[in-house]
Protein backbone atom coordinates (compact mmCIF):
# COMPACT_ATOMS: atom_id res chain seq x y z
CA UNK A 1 0.00 0.00 0.00
CA UNK A 2 1.03 3.36 -0.78
CA UNK A 3 1.31 6.24 1.55
CA UNK A 4 -1.68 7.88 0.36
CA UNK A 5 -4.10 4.82 0.49
CA UNK A 6 -3.01 4.11 3.62
CA UNK A 7 -3.74 8.20 5.12
CA UNK A 8 -7.07 8.22 3.04
CA UNK A 9 -7.98 4.39 4.90
CA UNK A 10 -7.21 6.05 8.51
CA UNK A 11 -8.95 9.20 7.69
CA UNK A 12 -11.94 7.03 6.60
CA UNK A 13 -11.97 4.82 10.24
CA UNK A 14 -11.02 8.02 11.92
CA UNK A 15 -14.47 9.45 10.38
CA UNK A 16 -16.05 6.38 10.69
CA UNK A 17 -15.37 5.95 14.10
CA UNK A 18 -16.59 9.64 15.21
CA UNK A 19 -19.65 9.44 13.18
CA UNK A 20 -20.66 5.97 15.30
CA UNK A 21 -19.80 8.35 18.31
CA UNK A 22 -21.59 11.08 17.09
CA UNK A 23 -25.04 8.70 16.51
CA UNK A 24 -24.48 7.23 19.70
CA UNK A 25 -24.70 10.50 21.56
CA UNK A 26 -26.98 11.48 19.75
CA UNK A 27 -29.33 8.89 20.62
CA UNK A 28 -27.95 9.56 24.45
CA UNK A 29 -29.69 13.17 23.89
CA UNK A 30 -32.70 11.69 22.56
CA UNK A 31 -33.79 9.44 25.10
CA UNK A 32 -33.01 11.89 27.80
CA UNK A 33 -34.88 14.50 25.90
CA UNK A 34 -37.75 11.68 25.81
CA UNK A 35 -37.43 10.99 29.70
CA UNK A 36 -38.31 14.55 30.40
CA UNK A 37 -41.16 15.20 28.49
CA UNK A 38 -42.46 11.89 30.31
CA UNK A 39 -41.71 13.03 33.19
CA UNK A 40 -43.01 16.67 32.61
CA UNK A 41 -46.04 15.57 31.45
CA UNK A 42 -46.32 13.46 34.67
CA UNK A 43 -45.62 16.29 36.81
CA UNK A 44 -48.21 18.65 34.80
CA UNK A 45 -50.82 15.70 36.41
CA UNK A 46 -49.54 15.77 39.30
CA UNK A 47 -50.33 19.37 39.32
CA UNK A 48 -53.43 19.62 38.59
CA UNK A 49 -54.58 17.01 40.73
CA UNK A 50 -53.28 18.69 43.62
CA UNK A 51 -54.39 22.22 42.41
CA UNK A 52 -57.92 20.54 42.43
CA UNK A 53 -57.25 19.22 46.01
CA UNK A 54 -56.42 22.94 47.01
CA UNK A 55 -59.62 24.12 45.35
CA UNK A 56 -61.62 21.71 47.41
CA UNK A 57 -59.55 22.88 50.76
CA UNK A 58 -59.59 26.74 49.79
CA UNK A 59 -62.34 27.63 47.38
CA UNK A 60 -64.93 30.84 47.44
CA UNK A 61 -67.66 29.05 49.99
CA UNK A 62 -64.51 28.11 52.42
CA UNK A 63 -63.60 31.39 52.27
CA UNK A 64 -66.89 32.81 52.88
CA UNK A 65 -67.35 30.52 55.77
CA UNK A 66 -63.71 31.28 57.71
CA UNK A 67 -64.56 35.01 56.94
CA UNK A 68 -68.29 34.35 58.76
CA UNK A 69 -66.65 32.36 61.92
CA UNK A 70 -63.96 35.12 62.29
CA UNK A 71 -66.86 37.81 62.69
CA UNK A 72 -66.84 39.26 59.50
CA UNK A 73 -69.53 40.86 57.70
CA UNK A 74 -70.49 39.95 53.74
CA UNK A 75 -70.80 42.25 51.29
CA UNK A 76 -73.81 42.88 49.79
CA UNK A 77 -74.39 40.90 46.93
CA UNK A 78 -76.87 41.06 43.44
CA UNK A 79 -80.33 39.04 44.33
CA UNK A 80 -80.30 35.61 43.18
CA UNK A 81 -76.22 35.43 42.91
CA UNK A 82 -74.42 31.64 42.98
CA UNK A 83 -71.33 30.74 43.89
CA UNK A 84 -70.20 28.36 41.09
CA UNK A 85 -67.79 25.60 41.33
CA UNK A 86 -64.54 26.17 38.74
CA UNK A 87 -65.42 24.60 35.55
CA UNK A 88 -68.84 24.44 35.87
CA UNK A 89 -71.03 26.48 33.40
CA UNK A 90 -73.00 28.76 35.21
CA UNK A 91 -76.77 29.20 34.67
CA UNK A 92 -78.50 31.83 32.56
CA UNK A 93 -79.97 34.12 35.35
CA UNK A 94 -82.09 36.97 33.94
CA UNK A 95 -82.30 39.55 36.62
CA UNK A 96 -85.15 42.07 36.58
CA UNK A 97 -84.51 44.68 38.25
CA UNK A 98 -80.77 44.34 39.91
CA UNK A 99 -78.63 48.05 41.02
CA UNK A 100 -75.83 46.19 40.57
CA UNK A 101 -74.81 44.34 37.32
CA UNK A 102 -72.42 41.50 37.33
CA UNK A 103 -70.00 39.87 34.16
CA UNK A 104 -67.90 37.15 34.20
CA UNK A 105 -66.06 36.27 31.52
CA UNK A 106 -66.03 32.37 31.27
Amino acid sequence: MSLTTKRIVGLYLFLLLLLAFMGSSSQYFYNTHYDRLSEKETLSLELTDKRAEVFKRVGPDKVIAWAETHGMIPAASPIGALIVPAGAKPPFVKFEAASIEVNTKW
